[in-house]
């Protein structure tokens, strides 16, 4: 295993930790006690991580980080569709 692959490891571990995250949102409809700085900030990191790693040719990175883009900016829009409480 190459250190491409294993930084892939680590961006797909921080997609799925999202994912339960998504999953409660997305039952309740209601998001609280979330500051919305810290997932905009990895989604941001997640989308540049999309440009950076083919520049460094770790593919498996790139690829990795579209989950991770995709999970976070799944939250944020959740974020944004329930800001107003239970819908």
């Amino acid at each position: 295993m190459n250190m491409d692959q294993i930084n892939a490891l680590f961006e797909v571990f921080g997609a799925v930790a999202v994912l339960p995250s998504i999953y409660k949102a997305y039952r309740s409809k209601v998001i609280r006690g979330v500051s919305i700085i810290t997932p905009l900030f990895f989604a941001s990191w997640g989308f540049w991580n999309i440009i950076y790693y083919p520049s460094l040719e770790q593919l498996w990175s790139a690829a990795a980080a579209v989950f991770l883009a995709t999970t976070n900016t799944t939250w944020l829009a959740q974020v944004w569709i329930y800001r107003r409480g239970e819908v």
